[in-house]
């Protein structure tokens, strides 16, 4: 079992069904410079466990992680950021 396999397992456990087809998608992906990942669902937690797992066990820490809700009023402030922080990359 990979190290990212075994830390969702502990930090999610209810969610077995779908940990594979995460720790498969990310193992693939991590050879790129930018992952970008979409999660639905109505389990908040562990969606929210499994971004933050996810970003400190691939990256050490969950600095430049980005979270966009679209069920909060500041959804437009995270769309700014994220558009301000693609174009500043692109800059670059």
């Amino acid at each position: 079992m990979s190290e990212l396999s075994k830390k969702l397992h502990e930090n999610i456990s209810w969610q077995r069904e779908v940990l594979p087809s995460i720790v498969e998608a990310m193992e693939e992906s991590v050879k790129r410079i930018d992952i970008w990942m979409l999660v639905s669902g109505n389990d908040v937690t562990a969606k929210r466990r499994m971004a933050l797992t996810v970003t400190s066990s691939l990256f050490g820490s969950v600095d430049n992680m980005l979270k966009i809700s679209l069920r909060t009023p500041k959804t437009s402030e995270a769309c700014e950021e994220l558009e301000n922080a693609l174009r500043k990359k692109l800059l670059f």
